[in-house]
């Protein structure tokens, strides 16, 4: 009785904190109260709760979205370092740790690493790749009232990165089929900007991009929407299968990294896109008035969104200091994909036009770079006393014009993104999906962040 009612409070712990190291601390400094993460794990599996490498728990899927009343979820795909090691599971039967191999589906197999003969395991160790990263797929349900439901982590397996577009296409298609056949619609994946997910959600949406022997073009389920002809900005295909998103605070921390990069030299007019104007804010003004500190500019951590949002909450400051006009809209684009994407309170309407407000902007800065030639841009750059002369020369010795704007791929990103998402829009709009399908801030690979801090525990 009291192991289990120890347990019931290690997984509320767990669930709350969603900190490994800091349900230890807890755990120490409450004696006798807490059951360590080990004994947690032996209960899991004896209850036949935790998932093996590389087993898709289709089924358990089922048994939660039916007990939540849920019929609709969106997938997210993201990986992160493991150490490299090879363990051996006897529940299985295997050894875990070396990199599964892909089938036609692209579906590592279960299991795959079984054997009695110790030369088996030598020859294993000797030609095969021992896994340095472990690839998550969450599943983010759906409700129709406004409670966030717990997402579901459906599968987990080691990799060594050496996979193709191609596969990943393959597993979304996969996935979808198999939780269809049960009654649940994935909605859409997400993920966060590898290029080799950005390459498959190209193909698969067909924006710019052609995939040859689709199975979406005959599929019962599939979605189509009536695409107003006048929408000449608009470049998605009307029918899709399902949706793709990029994870939007990768997109915001993408652009503030790139705010911060020694090789981009970004320029919007005759106004300079740099961290200068923000430094020379918190020397000029009070920090009751923007809130910064020097460590918000230059962060440690490149994934600091927090420092993204203080950033944004500085432009009206920002405003007041001359010459930082391209910087305060290259923070707009920013704040733009914070109020559509990001922030759970945002109407539907606002998500739209601030989508597209950013995708817009950044469509006219291109078109003015393309129209500018190089030289120009060279002769402008060389005239800005706000600039070193090491970076002056290293524009001068680039052939393009890439070092003046964001990076293609997070350009790509925020096209994807406002096009899915007026994509569901029309279609929520038409009536063929649930207004509930709308809350854009799960649409997103943060279940797989919020799941890899729990860094100790094996699902």
């Amino acid at each position: 009785m009291w192991l289990s009612v120890s347990y019931s409070i290690s997984c509320f712990y767990l669930a709350t904190i969603k900190d490994a190291n800091a349900y230890e601390f807890l755990r120490l400094n409450i004696p006798g109260a807490l059951p360590t993460l080990t004994t947690i794990q032996a209960k899991l599996a004896k209850e036949g709760l935790r998932a093996l490498e590389g087993e898709f728990r289709y089924n358990d899927m089922i048994k939660y979205m039916s007990t939540i009343d849920s019929k609709f979820a969106f997938c997210a795909e993201d990986c992160t370092t493991v150490q490299r090691k090879v363990v051996y599971d006897t529940r299985s039967n295997s050894f875990v740790g070396f990199t599964p191999p892909l089938d036609e589906y692209g579906m590592p197999p279960m299991s795959h690493f079984q054997t009695n003969c110790i030369e088996d395991l030598k020859r294993w160790f000797e030609q095969e790749d021992i896994s340095n990263l472990l690839n998550l797929y969450m599943i983010q349900p759906i409700h129709s009232n406004n409670q966030k439901i717990s997402p579901y982590a459906l599968a987990a397996y080691g990799t060594n990165g050496k996979y193709t577009s191609f596969d990943i296409i393959r597993r979304w298609f996969t996935i979808f089929e198999e939780s269809s056949k049960q009654g649940v619609r994935i909605l859409g994946y997400s993920t966060d900007a590898d290029p080799r997910c950005l390459l498959a959600m190209k193909l698969v949406s067909g924006f710019f991009a052609i995939l040859l022997n689709s199975p979406t073009t005959q599929h019962s389920l599939l979605l189509t929407v009536d695409i107003p002809k006048s929408w000449s900005w608009f470049f998605l295909p009307a029918q899709q299968l399902f949706l793709c998103m990029q994870d939007s605070i990768h997109i915001c921390t993408k652009l503030r990294n790139r705010l911060l990069s020694t090789t981009a030299v970004m320029m919007i007019g005759d106004g300079l896109v740099t961290i200068d104007y923000l430094l020379r804010l918190i020397e000029s003004q009070s920090k009751f008035n923007h809130n910064l500190v020097k460590s918000d500019v230059c962060p440690h951590d490149k994934q600091n969104f927090r420092s993204c949002e203080k950033l944004c909450g500085s432009i009206e400051c920002l405003q007041e200091i001359n010459g930082s006009h391209a910087t305060v809209v290259y923070l707009s684009i920013i704040r733009c994909v914070m109020i559509a994407f990001i922030d759970s309170s945002s109407q539907t309407s606002d998500r739209i036009y601030y989508a597209w407000l950013a995708v817009f902007i950044c469509r006219l800065w291109r078109t003015w770079l393309d129209l500018v030639p190089k030289q120009d841009l060279d002769n402008r750059i060389s005239q800005m006393a706000n600039l070193s002369d090491i970076a002056k020369d290293k524009c001068k010795q680039k052939d393009t014009k890439n070092i003046f704007f964001i990076t293609s791929s997070t350009f790509l990103c925020l096209e994807l993104n406002a096009h899915h998402l007026t994509y569901l829009t029309l279609l929520v709009a038409e009536s063929q999906l649930p207004p509930e399908t709308l809350k854009i801030s799960l649409f997103s690979s943060q279940t797989c962040e919020n799941f890899f801090r729990i860094d100790t525990i094996n699902v």
